[in-house]
C-alpha cells in the first residue's frame, strides 16, 4: 500500500465512497475514520512513516491544515449530494437542521433553492474552528424545532445530547 497519501474522513458514507473510487482507480491508499483531534494524531503517525499528503473534508480538514505542516487537501461536496441529503431528510421529517463549515455554506444554501417550500423548516448551522462543535450545534438545536440533523460526525456529536433525532 503506497502511504504517501493518506485519507482521513469523517464520515463513513464518503469512505465508502472514497474506496469505490480508489478500487475503480486501482490505487491503494490508506483510508481512515477521524475527526478533529482524532484525525490529527492518525496523520502525525502516519506523516512519521512517510505519508506526506492528507485528503479530508470540511471542518476536519481546516482542523488538519492549522495544525500540520504538510499539505491537506479538501474533498469537497456539491449541491448535489447535498440536495440528496436533504432529500433523504425530508422522508423523516420536514424540520431539517443542516450543520457545515463556513466553506460548505454556499453549496447547503444553493441545495436549499431547490426545496424551497412554505411546509418546510430547513436551516443551515455553519460552523467555525473558534468554538467547540457540540456547543455550537447545541445552540442551533436549542433555537429551532428540528427533527432531522444532516451533518458529518463533528456536528453529530453535539446533537446526540438531544433525543430523538434522525441523522442522515
Amino acid at each position: 500500500m503506497d502511504i504517501s497519501v493518506l485519507y482521513i474522513i469523517p464520515n463513513d458514507r464518503i469512505i465508502e465512497t472514497v474506496q469505490r473510487v480508489m478500487q475503480r482507480c486501482d490505487v491503494n491508499y490508506p483510508v481512515y475514520y477521524g475527526t478533529m483531534s482524532g484525525a490529527l494524531e492518525i496523520a502525525k503517525r502516519m506523516i512519521a512513516q512517510g505519508s506526506r499528503v492528507i485528503v479530508s473534508t470540511g471542518l476536519t480538514a481546516l482542523y488538519l491544515r492549522k495544525h500540520l505542516s504538510v499539505p491537506v487537501l479538501e474533498l469537497l461536496f456539491t449541491n448535489t449530494e447535498f440536495a440528496r441529503a436533504i432529500q433523504e431528510g425530508i422522508a423523516f421529517s420536514d424540520k431539517i437542521l443542516i450543520v457545515a463549515s463556513t466553506y460548505v455554506n454556499y453549496f447547503v444554501q444553493r441545495s436549499l433553492e431547490l426545496f424551497q417550500n412554505p411546509t418546510h423548516s430547513i436551516q443551515a448551522a455553519v460552523l467555525s474552528l473558534d468554538r467547540p462543535f457540540e456547543e455550537q450545534v447545541q445552540e442551533y438545536l436549542d433555537q429551532g424545532d428540528f427533527d432531522v440533523v444532516i451533518s458529518s460526525t463533528p456536528g453529530e456529536a453535539g446533537a446526540n445530547q438531544r433525543e430523538n433525532r434522525d441523522f442522515v
